[in-house]
């Protein structure tokens, strides 16, 4: 979905119209592929190498978040497969991804149905912080949590991030690791010298979780995170462990917008 929604809005910003064509077929006895091919202006050349980049984007502001075909090509490599990409030669984009072919067992006599649970389905909604200076990833996560049915605040800056956390009682937080100013192991830290309980409720989204530092400050303490970019499904699963751990330690529902409680002091 996200190959053909690019292909459509380069045809639309260029010329406003043109064709996309979708063909399968089987590349050898192993793989099996798919072709997506448009007639619009290609990728130009000094961009093509950072096209599968987290956060990149050609976009204009507030447009896109340069997460769509970072999330495809974690997809298809999730998958065995791969991913690649090509400038047609008389204009147009052609991107082709090919999957390993899976063998499929013979079908077992049908069994009664049994309800499913799901990891993290079915917990409770929650009041939740966004602490993101990415105004694009910030909007993605509390467009999701929302859809979700969750109270979303969501603030570009950690320290109105504690400042709201002084005003409002939030079931937990997500936070980015590296911001300017305060950064998130510095929001961590005056979470602790404050001893607020949500310390223990955080969930850290970062792009750098290979660096030293952010190994040496995750790793000990055992602080759950996600690494960009990371798919909707893992944010969901991730925020509702955090909000099943809350429901267990307070032992009632969700705080709900708005809950004014006393101001706390929070040191930064």
């Amino acid at each position: 979905m996200n190959l053909l929604v690019n292909a459509e809005q380069a045809l639309l910003e260029s010329r406003g119209s043109g064709h996309v064509r979708i063909r399968t077929f089987r590349s050898s006895a192993q793989r099996v592929s798919m072709e997506i091919v448009d007639d619009g202006p290609g990728v130009p050349a000094e961009i093509i190498s950072r096209i599968f980049d987290p956060f990149f984007s050609t976009k204009p502001s507030g447009v896109g978040t340069g997460l769509g075909l970072s999330i495809v090509y974690g997809i298809v490599h999730q998958h065995g497969g791969e991913i690649s990409f090509e400038n047609r030669t008389g204009g147009g984009a052609r991107f082709l991804v090919e999957l390993p072919i899976v063998t499929v067992s013979a079908a077992e006599p049908a069994k009664e149905a049994l309800p499913e649970t799901m990891p993290g389905s079915g917990s409770s909604k929650g009041y939740i912080l966004v602490v993101e200076d990415e105004p694009t990833v910030a909007r993605l996560i509390a467009d999701v949590l929302i859809e979700e049915g969750h109270d979303v605040d969501a603030v570009l800056d950690s320290q109105e991030g504690l400042a709201r956390l002084s005003r409002n009682r939030y079931n937990a937080i997500i936070c980015d690791l590296r911001m300017p100013r305060l950064d998130g192991q510095a929001f961590y830290e005056s979470l602790v010298r404050a001893g607020s309980p949500l310390r223990d409720k955080i969930l850290f989204i970062t792009g750098d979780t290979l660096a030293p530092r952010t190994r040496e400050f995750l790793d000990p303490l055992n602080l759950p995170h996600l690494d960009k970019p990371f798919l909707l499904e893992e944010l969901k699963i991730a925020v509702n462990r955090l909000l099943e751990k809350d429901a267990a330690e307070t032992g009632g529902g969700p705080f709900t917008r708005p809950h004014e409680v006393a101001a706390n002091d929070l040191e930064v």
